[in-house]
């Protein structure tokens, strides 16, 4: 995809840094997910249980309580996943008890983390991650303060370079 004439690249990372005595931080990196096409593969989308009756069509059970469980796995599974591929790009990491290929050790990033970080600390790392993926007002506003000032500095943008000469209706555009 373009815009602009431009290709859109994927959002940029973002660091995050826990501090540790002695100047061993350690440093995450929070990239966005783009495909879900793996986990996909690995974990398709429970359907709802079709109901047949006599005489009338068939239509589908969403409210069936074992639908409704495994939908919550789905959903349970696709956000480690997420926060799995959104860290996956730091330098070094290694999950002793996660296997990307088995989708019942997913959750155990979990506790890997908790045999070194705080809960606290925890949490932010997965705030980070949400903040990769889901981009927050501040980065938005930061975004669109760039897309202004380059429109003030008279820097191409996304934007049309040229004023219309006339309108839609074929009118002039400025009288």
């Amino acid at each position: 995809m373009k815009i602009g004439g431009k290709k859109v690249e994927a959002p940029k990372p973002l660091m995050f840094a826990i501090p540790r005595p002695g100047g061993e931080d350690i440093i995450f990196q929070c990239s966005a997910v783009l495909d879900y096409s793996e986990f996909e593969k690995r974990c398709p989308e429970p359907k709802p249980p079709t109901v047949k009756q006599p005489g009338k069509p068939d239509t589908v059970d969403r409210d069936n309580p074992k639908y409704l469980a495994r939908l919550d796995e789905f959903g349970t599974k696709k956000m480690d996943w997420m926060v799995l591929q959104s860290l996956a790009g730091t330098p070094g990491l290694e999950w002793e008890t996660v296997d990307l290929d088995n989708p019942d050790t997913w959750s155990g990033y979990k506790d890997e983390l908790a045999e070194s970080f705080t809960d606290m600390e925890i949490g932010m790392l997965v705030s980070k991650v949400m903040e990769a993926n889901i981009p927050d007002e501040k980065r938005q506003k930061e975004a669109l303060d760039r897309f202004v000032a380059m429109q003030a500095a008279g820097s191409p943008s996304t934007s049309q370079k040229d004023e219309p000469t006339s309108t839609t209706s074929g009118g002039p555009a400025n009288d």
